[in-house]
Formats: structure tokens, C-alpha cells, sequence
């Protein structure tokens, strides 16, 4: 039979993309990673480096017997982390915007067994658990800054600041970075096409800029700058 028309017990796979996670040391690999071995300069021979989650994941439900119990620990947090996702998808009701990816993963918690399509959905989502963990911890830092954060300068007027960078967000529509950061408690954005990592996160850095607006956003108050560019940390 395919593995396309097998299914398994969802809590088994819950595990078994844990046990896959656990394997690739929190890393999602998509695609298999291979190098030649030294020497081989026609590279005749390759050795996998790390195999895709989605491939353990399966390795690990042909030998269920191979996971540990931390997998299945891990495993069922992740149950529990996307369920309540789930509820809250229900309790916001049609006001909740469109996500072809979180409608499927509510679909999946709603599951007692699992197909390939949800397997491979499955497969990441302990990456992106983290991811959201991650955004949450930040979201948190921000909203307890912001409480006491104020407008810095006047539209126009030059600064010197010391900023720790909190996110750095691509963004598709302007081609360019987002950064956002904190002044002391005051909350900083602005944005750059530099590398981002003139913007280590959770690190200090001086910047210099000119106020481009102030703003508020959900009741906290914002200042943007732009031509930021990076400085010396003893320049300030």
C-alpha cells in the first residue's frame, strides 16, 4: 500500500514529528543535505548530512518502538499548542483572516488519524511552534516597554541612540527590512536594506536617523526614523 493511502493514530505522529525534530536538532530540513567526501572531486559519492523531517517522521512510525519518551512529551504539547489554535480560529469566527496553511492544521487537530498530506504539514510544525513561542515572548517584552514608551524628538530632528533590536521583518511589498527596537523604553522602527545582521537581535547597538513620523499602534507610541544607519557602539 502507497503512504499516500496509509493513515496513523494522530497522537503516534504527533510523537514521531517530535522524535524527527528531536533527530535534526530543532532544524527543519525540507530537502536532504549531502556533501562529497574529501577527495572526491568528480563527487561520484555523496554522505547525507541530515535527512528531511518528513522522512524521519515516517522512519519513526515504521519503528515506534525507537521513540522516546520525550517524543512523545513534546509531541503532545504540540497537539495541545495547535488545538488551542483551533479553538481560537472557532471563537473569532468569520473575522478571522483567510490561512489556507492554519485551516489545515486545525483540520489536522481535529483528526484521529493522519494521511501523507497531513504528515507533511505535521513535519513542520515544531519549528513553527517555536517560531511562535519566540513572537510571543517578544510581543510580551514590547507590550510591557511600551507602556511607558514616548515619542522621541520632533518630526525632522537628528539622534544618536543606543537600541536593542526586537524583530526584523522582511517585507515582500517594500523590498526592505522592518526594525524594530527599543530605546531604553521607548519603542524605535524604521526601515533599511541593509544586511540583517547589522541588527543582531537581543543586542545593543548605536544607530543614527532623523525622526521621519511618530505614530501609535494599538495604544502604544512609535517613532520612525529613517536614514538609519549603524555606528560605532562609542559613538554615543
Amino acid at each position: 500500500m502507497s503512504k499516500a493511502k496509509v493513515t496513523f493514530p494522530i497522537e503516534l505522529v504527533w510523537a514521531a514529528v517530535a522524535a524527527a525534530d528531536r533527530v535534526n536538532g530543532g532544524e527543519y530540513v525540507k530537502m536532504v543535505t549531502s556533501y562529497a567526501p574529501a577527495g572526491d572531486i568528480l563527487a561520484n559519492s555523496f554522505i547525507v548530512q541530515k535527512r528531511t523531517n518528513r522522512d524521519l517522521t515516517y522512519s519513526f512510525l515504521d519503528k515506534p518502538e525507537t521513540m522516546l519518551p520525550e517524543d512523545h512529551e513534546f509531541g503532545r504539547t504540540l497537539h495541545d499548542h495547535y488545538k488551542g489554535l483551533l479553538f481560537r480560529q472557532l471563537g473569532a469566527g468569520t473575522n478571522m483572516p483567510v490561512n489556507t496553511f492554519l485551516d489545515a492544521v486545525s483540520n489536522i487537530v481535529a483528526k484521529t488519524r493522519a494521511g501523507a498530506y497531513d504528515v507533511a504539514i505535521m513535519a513542520s510544525l515544531p519549528s513553527s511552534y517555536r517560531r511562535e513561542l519566540e513572537r510571543d515572548a517578544v510581543r510580551e517584552r514590547l507590550e510591557a516597554k511600551g507602556a511607558a514608551s514616548k515619542f522621541i524628538g520632533q518630526e525632522g530632528s537628528k539622534h544618536v541612540l543606543k537600541i536593542v533590536t526586537e524583530t526584523v521583518f522582511y517585507s515582500d511589498k517594500y523590498d526592505s527590512h522592518i526594525v524594530t527596537a527599543t530605546a531604553g523604553t521607548d519603542i524605535v522602527k524604521f526601515f533599511t536594506s541593509k544586511d540583517k545582521a547589522q541588527f543582531p537581535l537581543g543586542q545593543e547597538i548605536v544607530i543614527k536617523g532623523s525622526v521621519k513620523r511618530h505614530g501609535v499602534n494599538r495604544g502604544v507610541n512609535e517613532t520612525w526614523f529613517n536614514r538609519v544607519a549603524v555606528l560605532n557602539a562609542s559613538a554615543a
